[in-house]
């Protein structure tokens, strides 16, 4: 709770005991205190002013419990006035023993519009005079506590819009898909009172194709709530049977209420059990992603009280700043790799690749470390756009690529296209033996693999290699190269689909593998 709620709930509650502090003494009895009414349908003593010990604060009455518990059943009399109580006062529920009185009366009232019980004790007998007080006071009490609740939201709104305004601004300035994930997740939890959460985001490859009925997927990339664990990764079929794929399918907002038990999927066809048995309201809120054909959809699920206009109006509030994120971040990422990546293949092009290397270089003189070069050429690749056809020499390329990235380790070593059908591998701290049977499984690997061509028969292919090592065939990038691309010179008029080493003093110009 933030520091100036808190102040408000104290002075609400100073307020309320000075109210019936003044009313006992007004009335001249030894207690006044008042019920107020708990989530799970029971009263419990909050607000009490009286010179008796014994009295238990906090006590709870449900409906039926003792004397007073009676007064809560809705078919009950509203008023319970007893003069003269018997010596045992056990079933009132919140004196201790020998501290009872020996007169009570209680009023069924409604405090910010659910049950309550207003009561007074006394040594004396009460008159029936009392129970309209005691409604005089509820009454009071009533306005007191409904002022206390809507400044309380009025607060609470103000904190809400603040905390709005910062996240906006914070997903204006995030540099991270990740980190503006993290931030979503933070409000949701601060400020939507959700049991459920489902984030979706469409898969790669669901782009817009003028379709409506074409099939795609979304994925559930995260959730909130202790019984979703099992949604994650769920793939959402669109158009689909559940509520979300059919929010997805039309890129609408939705709301919508569910009975207990209802025959109803949340997310589709096959998904995980969901906390869906005991009914309640559910949201899905489109994200626009700009850049994508599709759009991203968040599902939030309570069973309590459906979802109001000002937490719908707070999520998508929200949704668009971090669409508006999202799409700032993918259009940043699609110009870097624009820049960096080459066209055809998706691998590194040859200016990144020589920055990358050099980075290498510097990272292993100062650890001590080694790299190893290889330089990679497919054998006889001008027959193949001569006999089939570029683009049939466009998919050779595309199909060699792959085989070559698949056999290196990801995030760790480094593979680009360095111009026409050559590609190089940058293998990080690497030794010479290492180097050498990667390059052949490299070498064995492309040449096991076969292209589709659109042709009867697919095509298979051989590569050329050649290897140097940092620092034992060089200390700079442009030697290393050189003797790299002479190991590979080596190699192609050495009968081709052979791995070479460069060749450094005293070293045997044998082939490394055939």
């Amino acid at each position: 709770m933030a520091p100036d709620a808190r102040k408000q709930e104290a002075e609400t509650g100073s307020a309320l005991g000075n109210m019936l502090d003044l009313a006992r003494r007004a009335l001249g009895c030894r207690t006044v205190a008042l019920f107020l009414p708990s989530p799970d349908g029971s009263v419990m003593l909050r607000a009490c002013a009286s010179d008796r010990e014994g009295i238990q604060a906090g006590a709870k009455l449900a409906p039926g419990d003792g004397l007073l518990g009676t007064l809560l059943k809705p078919e009950a009399p509203a008023t319970l006035l007893e003069p003269n109580l018997p010596q045992t006062t056990s079933d009132l529920g919140i004196y201790e023993d020998g501290h009872g009185p020996k007169s009570v009366a209680a009023v069924r009232v409604l405090l910010t519009g659910k049950t309550a019980l207003a009561m007074a004790d006394n040594d004396q007998p009460l008159e029936a005079g009392i129970l309209a007080e005691l409604a005089e006071l509820a009454a009071a009490a009533d306005l007191l506590l409904s002022r206390t609740r809507d400044l309380r939201i009025e607060m609470r709104g103000r904190e809400v819009w603040q905390r709005l305004g910062l996240f906006e601004r914070t997903m204006g300035s995030a540099s991270k898909e990740d980190a503006a994930h993290e931030e979503l997740r933070h409000f949701l939890l601060q400020f939507v009172g959700a049991e459920a959460v489902f984030f979706i985001l469409p898969e790669p490859g669901a782009a817009t194709s003028g379709r409506p009925s074409e099939r795609w997927y979304g994925r559930v990339v995260w959730t909130l709530g202790a019984d979703c664990d099992s949604a994650r990764d769920f793939r959402v079929e669109v158009p689909g049977r559940g509520i979300c794929a059919g929010a997805m399918a039309r890129g609408e907002f939705l709301q919508r209420r569910l009975a207990p038990r209802e025959p109803v999927q949340l997310l589709g066809h096959g998904e995980p059990v969901l906390p869906l048995e005991a009914g309640g309201d559910v949201i899905c809120a489109p994200v626009s992603l700009g850049t994508e054909g599709r759009p991203g959809l968040l599902a939030l699920f309570r069973s309590r009280e459906p979802f109001s206009p000002v937490e719908r109006e707070i999520v998508q509030t929200a949704l668009s700043s971090f669409g508006q994120a999202l799409t700032r971040l993918r259009a940043a990422a699609e110009l870097e790799k624009l820049a960096t990546r080459d066209g055809l293949t998706g691998l590194l092009n040859h200016r990144t690749f020589q920055a990358s290397f050099r980075r290498e270089l510097l990272k292993a003189r100062r650890t001590d470390s080694k790299v190893a070069l290889i330089l990679t050429d497919i054998d006889f690749f001008k027959k193949v756009n001569d006999q089939h056809g570029h683009p049939a020499g466009d998919a050779v390329l595309r199909g060699v690529a792959t085989t070559v990235q698949n056999q290196l380790r990801e995030e760790i070593d480094i593979v680009a296209r360095y111009g026409g059908e050559e590609f190089a591998c940058v293998l990080v701290g690497t030794t010479e033996q290492g180097a050498v049977e990667t390059a052949e499984r490299i070498r064995k690997a492309v040449e096991d693999a076969s292209t589709d061509i659109g042709e009867s028969e697919p095509k298979k292919v051989t590569i050329s290699m050649g290897i140097a090592v940092f620092p034992d065939d060089g200390g700079m990038a442009e030697e290393l190269i050189e003797r790299t691309d002479q190991a590979l010179y080596r190699a192609k008029h050495g009968g081709r689909n052979r791995v070479e080493r460069a060749l450094s003093p005293g070293r045997s110009p044998d082939a490394i593998g055939s």
